[in-house]
């Protein structure tokens, strides 16, 4: 029986739901999201689930950012290798840890509050518009990231992917042009 676009697209769609690729009561390996028990009635049904497992993982792991999908209780279930060197865990280190291990303990109570208060109805959007962000290295190093949020529905579960960029370079820039416009206003003030 051939698998009608919707039915395909479904498919490529469906996420695994933690890093091994296991879903809560699945075989690891196994492809977690709404086609993956409508892909599995067939033979051909198998195959399409075992592609659209690669094309995810080959698109996560292509990502030039972090990633990282999180189910709603903020318990990491799926990072990339991005993640792995910007926070200097190995992924099994982080599976089915909270998020908030890798921000500084100063922002861990109020993450808890803003992450129970983003929905599933929330719009992909930029985390803290406006703020320095801070993630936390496994040495203890504070690296200014920008981070942004989607909710991604997987095996019948809420789940949040996290996008987190490591933006030290730019602020590195940024104060470096501060300075040099603070050294060039104080050296025009210096001129009789």
């Amino acid at each position: 029986m051939r698998k009608s676009p919707s039915t395909r697209s479904k498919a490529t769609a469906a996420v695994l739901s933690n890093g091994t690729g296991a879903s809560r009561g699945k075989r690891p390996g196994r492809l977690a999201g709404a086609a993956g028990a409508e892909a599995g009635a067939d033979s051909g049904g198998v195959a399409e689930r075992v592609l659209a497992e690669s094309k995810f993982r080959t698109l996560l792991e292509a990502a030039p950012d972090a990633m990282m999908i999180h189910d709603v209780a903020g318990r990491i279930q799926i990072v990339n290798a991005q993640a792995e060197r910007l926070f200097g865990y190995a992924r099994a280190e982080l599976i089915g840890r909270t998020m908030e291990m890798l921000m500084p303990e100063r922002f861990r109570r109020r993450h808890v509050q803003h992450r129970k208060a983003y929905t599933p109805q929330s719009p992909p959007r930029p985390m803290g518009t406006g703020l320095t962000l801070f993630a936390l290295h496994k040495d203890g190093r504070e690296i200014p990231v920008e981070i942004s949020l989607s909710n991604l529905g997987a095996d019948g579960e809420n789940m949040v992917i996290s996008s987190i960029r490591d933006i030290s370079g730019r602020v590195a820039a940024e104060e470096a042009l501060r300075q040099s416009q603070r050294l060039a206003q104080s050296t025009l003030e210096a001129i009789p």
